[in-house]
């Protein structure tokens, strides 16, 4: 198990509630890192947002953490190179 993950266990334990709890709040992160706040929001009742949210903030989780991931690819760009070097004079005809 991850850190994030024991973490939020270990607060919900603190709290009073269920592991399972914990278990849906830790997925509630994965939703909000994966698709956005917004997103994680709308899925589930305003009562089971709260108690998440209560549970990821006794767990220590920062805001950073709550936004949404925005790794993205990179666009591939051909590289085009020339034939191999055989001497030292070809390293100056190359500089040019």
């Amino acid at each position: 198990m991850n850190e994030t993950y024991e973490n939020i266990l270990a607060a919900t334990a603190r709290l009073g509630l269920t592991p399972r709890t914990g278990k849906e709040a830790y997925r509630t992160l994965a939703v909000i890192q994966g698709d956005g706040i917004e997103s994680a929001q709308k899925d589930v009742s305003k009562s089971t947002w709260v108690r998440h949210m209560k549970v990821l903030r006794e767990a220590g989780v920062t805001d950073q953490q709550l936004q949404k991931s925005n790794v993205e690819a990179l666009p591939l760009r051909p590289i085009t190179l020339r034939g191999p070097m055989t001497s030292w004079d070809d390293l100056s005809e190359h500089q040019k």
